[in-house]
């Protein structure tokens, strides 16, 4: 996909998720993305789930509820500008995120119920938009975005990551 063509206006640094996309259907590339994740919690086994690459870095189910979190805000952005909300919205830090839920110890099966529950609302939000919906450009962390470029940044993000599980947590541990 030509990212920069269909979205000329997004944060350059968002464009190498969305070229992870290999298609300009995100319906499909919703479910396609979510099937690979759901596959991706099948390989990780007990020893595996807090296991980190490098000290410092976040264990595989950190990664994991980093990718729930970034889709339920870029989903909660993309539902704002659905509504055709003017109101810039705010930036985040993953890292902090991260640190104020280590005291929490999910299970690998309660992630995977999480993420699976978070798209599926994620999917049932972008069913319901219209094309002027889907278009409406809004600001959150400065940047501009439409609901459409999040949907994809979603996909893209949350390929992003798996690709890293895959690469630098589990290629070890297999």
């Amino acid at each position: 996909m030509n990212a920069r063509k269909i979205f000329p206006f997004i944060p350059e640094y968002y464009y190498k998720y969305i070229r992870l996309s290999d298609s300009q259907d995100l319906a499909q590339e919703l479910q396609k993305s979510m099937e690979s994740t759901l596959s991706l919690f099948k390989m990780i086994t007990p020893t595996m789930e807090d296991y980190s690459y490098l000290p410092n870095k976040w264990t595989v189910k950190e990664v994991l509820q980093h990718i729930i979190d970034v889709e339920r805000i870029f989903s909660y952005r993309a539902f704002r500008f659905s509504r055709m909300d003017q109101t810039e919205l705010p930036g985040f830090d993953e890292n902090a995120y991260i640190e104020n839920i280590k005291p929490r110890s999910n299970s690998i099966l309660q992630l995977q119920n999480e993420y699976e529950s978070v798209r599926k609302g994620t999917q049932s939000l972008y069913l319901g938009m219209s094309s002027k919906m889907m278009d409406f450009q809004g600001r959150a962390n400065g940047g501009l975005f439409t609901p459409k470029a999040l949907g994809f940044i979603i996909v893209g993000h949350n390929i992003h990551h798996n690709n890293i599980i895959l690469s630098r947590y589990l290629t070890e541990k297999l």
